[in-house]
């Protein structure tokens, strides 16, 4: 016979999945990304965020996070802790936008997504490009494997 779970387990907690993005325009902000979260794809936020009359240039996703989270307050704490952390950062603070580097930004969604589960992590356009060579990128398996060990016996020819 099969014991069932008590139902009180379930109550408040449910399952929330969302993106957590970086985005660059280079034409209004060429050294600033736009921080925040998207509940649907950082693709569609970009999309939505290019077609409004006052923006100027197209936004690009740099970078994209996917969490989900297990709690009864959602999604909205993560962006909150994000924007804490980098108060100092930002450029006017009635918006989202932030003046730093993407490694840094990268560094913070990472700690801030890292105690809740973090499903998979994309880069965008030229980030892919730029990051395709580092550990950062590669996460494991072969290919991790293939290029740690070029750069291995690069290292040693030298």
């Amino acid at each position: 016979m099969r014991s069932k779970k008590p139902f009180l387990q379930f109550v408040g907690q449910q399952k929330e999945t969302g993106s957590l993005y970086a985005l660059r325009n280079l034409t209004m902000y060429p050294k600033a990304l736009k921080l925040g979260l998207s509940e649907v794809s950082a693709q569609s936020r970009a999309k939505d965020l290019s077609r409004e009359t006052s923006c100027v240039g197209v936004w690009k996703v740099a970078y994209e996070a996917h969490v989900r989270v297990n709690t009864h307050e959602g999604l909205h704490p993560l962006e909150q802790k994000i924007f804490a952390l980098l108060d100092a950062e930002r450029v006017d603070p009635r918006r989202e936008i932030f003046e730093l580097d993407l490694e840094k930004a990268v560094k913070v969604i990472r700690q801030v997504a890292g105690a809740n589960f973090l499903l998979r992590e994309s880069w965008g356009g030229e980030e892919r490009q730029k990051y395709r060579k580092t550990r950062l990128y590669w996460s494991s398996g072969k290919r991790r494997r293939t290029r740690l060990a070029k750069s291995r016996s690069e290292l040693t020819k030298s």
